[in-house]
């Protein structure tokens, strides 16, 4: 196993579930606290890489061991205590890299089948180059036993029906102004 640097990652995670005529918001997990929380994580590929969340002034902080994993280690946090159950919900995060380099990306997952153990996600792939950084929908496999069906756009589409390409075209985009030294919302 090959040490790396310490990844980490600065998340502020808020789920908020929402009702349709009335508009009352329930706040599932603000940000501030990991209680009620549970981890899913590659089944497969982690070579003994270890993820953490930690609370510390006010914000969730994601890391990895310093362990370079067969392939990216893919966790993802949700609530324990409450699930969608509707299709009319919200997921909200802020996302900021440990360090504008394309290892730190992270972002949020905003669908997750814990029976499947897949999830869509959107994520920040940080870069001092807005040529290289990119915002990206993929669909994570947390079972897959290798990295091109641990993490695809295999499964997405666009809307017109047509099978999701990770390109500018479809499932990817430019950065446009972020900073990646900033918060992503």
């Amino acid at each position: 196993m090959r040490s790396h640097a310490n990844l980490l990652f600065v998340v502020i995670l808020v789920l908020v579930a929402h009702g349709r005529l009335l508009a009352a918001v329930t706040v599932i997990n603000d940000g501030t606290t990991t209680t009620n929380l549970g981890k899913l994580s590659n089944f497969n590929g982690s070579a003994g890489a270890v993820t953490t969340l930690e609370s510390s002034t006010g914000v969730l902080i994601a890391s990895q061991s310093a362990f370079t994993a067969d392939f990216a280690l893919r966790t993802v946090w949700f609530p324990t205590s409450r699930y969608v159950s509707s299709n009319d919900y919200t997921v909200t995060a802020d996302f900021m890299p440990a360090a504008p380099t394309l290892r730190n990306r992270g972002g949020v997952m905003g669908w997750l089948d814990l029976s499947a153990a897949r999830g869509i996600g959107l994520q920040v792939s940080p870069s001092d180059d807005p040529a290289v950084a990119s915002f990206q929908v993929t669909a994570v496999d947390f079972t897959a036993g290798d990295d091109s069906a641990n993490e695809s756009v295999d499964h997405l589409f666009n809307l017109d029906g047509t099978p999701a390409t990770s390109d500018l075209s479809s499932a990817m985009s430019d950065v446009g102004n972020y900073v990646p030294t900033s918060f992503a919302t």
